[in-house]
């Protein structure tokens, strides 16, 4: 269960959010396009239990480390992606998940900028990729959507190439509108977007916080079989501002 929900809740959304690269630019990369740190953690459901998933991003060695866990039960997760930001574009330098306790799930991707290749570990083997400069792991893609935002750009669609296993998924992000988003915040104004797959029966909505850098609020999923994995904000601070909901 707790895999299913992981695929379904915050990367697909989640189960699915570095080591080999140009260091010499992390610097100034931060310092071109910085993103905002912050503490966050989302309420879900499990089997009609709840369970919170705790979101951090900070800087560390002037780079950006992203850090995702959870836990149920006997089962948890925890991932971490670790990137440098330049040219206001994220470039992921190492991604790993580590399943805990009955969950033994593990995945890694190192990534080689220079040589344009990923060595990407699944089911117990590693696969080399070719990759380009617009390919995320499973979690650092939400970011590059904020880092574009802030970045000034206008939010219309997107595309993203994400690592999964031995292959790369395209995944077309539309934007649907601005919208105020009831949360356990208070209300929000929000940025709506839905994500598409060629092929693909899922549905996948992601709402972000406008006026809290564009902090993620809210991730819903519709699969194939019509059954719905939500993710909810539930609390956060952004660069240690406590968020709260517009005032009445």
């Amino acid at each position: 269960m707790i895999n299913r929900y992981l695929k379904q809740a915050f990367y697909s959304a989640t189960r699915a959010g570095l080591a080999i690269c140009i260091s010499t630019f992390a610097v100034s990369a931060i310092a071109e396009a910085p993103l905002s740190s912050y503490e966050a953690v989302y309420a879900t459901r499990l089997g009609g239990a709840s369970i919170e998933i705790t979101r951090t991003l900070h800087t560390t060695n002037n780079q950006y480390e992203l850090n995702l866990s959870a836990s149920a039960m006997l089962v948890g997760f925890k991932e971490t992606s670790v990137f440098e930001v330049r040219d206001q574009h994220i470039k992921p330098l190492n991604y790993i998940y580590q399943g805990t306790g009955l969950n033994r799930r593990k995945s890694n991707n190192d990534f080689n900028w220079p040589e344009g290749t990923v060595s990407s570990f699944y089911k117990d083997n590693w696969y080399q990729l070719d990759i380009q400069p617009d390919v995320y792991d499973r979690i650092s893609w939400h970011e590059q959507m904020r880092l574009s935002l802030l970045s000034g750009s206008p939010p219309d669609n997107q595309q993203f190439n994400i690592i999964s296993g031995k292959r790369i998924k395209t995944y077309q992000i539309e934007y649907v509108g601005e919208e105020t988003l009831n949360t356990a915040l208070g209300t929000l104004n929000a940025l709506h977007y839905t994500r598409t797959r060629s092929n693909s029966e899922q549905e996948f909505h992601i709402w972000l916080a406008k006026d809290w850098d564009y902090l993620l609020l809210k991730i819903v999923q519709m699969d194939a079989y019509n059954e719905t994995s939500e993710v909810s904000l539930k609390s956060a601070r952004v660069d240690g501002q406590v968020v709260t909901g517009l005032p009445h």
